[in-house]
């Protein structure tokens, strides 16, 4: 999973690719407490959460987030090379992964 924060001004947006991951990393279910997101019951399917528009003005919108976090043969980084690649900057993710 991943999570994206934004700031911008005094507006934070917040999103996590996949809210079940919160009932096994502690990161992620401190995530839906600050997000104020339901936590996920055990049986409940993998979906994102948060924000869904939170790169909407920079180019992808919240279904091509979505179907990306619902690609399950894709790994959390290759979903944000993804991104990178979307937004214009994966050249600079990439250099940033090989540090």
């Amino acid at each position: 999973f991943f999570i994206l924060v934004r700031v911008l001004g005094s507006h934070i947006s917040m999103f996590i690719s996949d809210v079940t991951c919160a009932l096994d990393y502690e990161v992620a279910s401190e995530f839906l407490e600050i997000a104020d997101l339901p936590t996920p019951e055990d049986d409940d399917e993998p979906l994102p959460g948060g924000h869904m528009d939170i790169i909407n003005d920079l180019g992808m919108g919240h279904m091509e987030l979505e179907a990306l976090c619902d690609d399950t043969e894709l790994f959390p980084d290759e979903q944000l090379e993804a991104i990178a690649k979307r937004l214009g900057f994966a050249d600079e993710f990439v250099e940033l992964l090989e540090l």
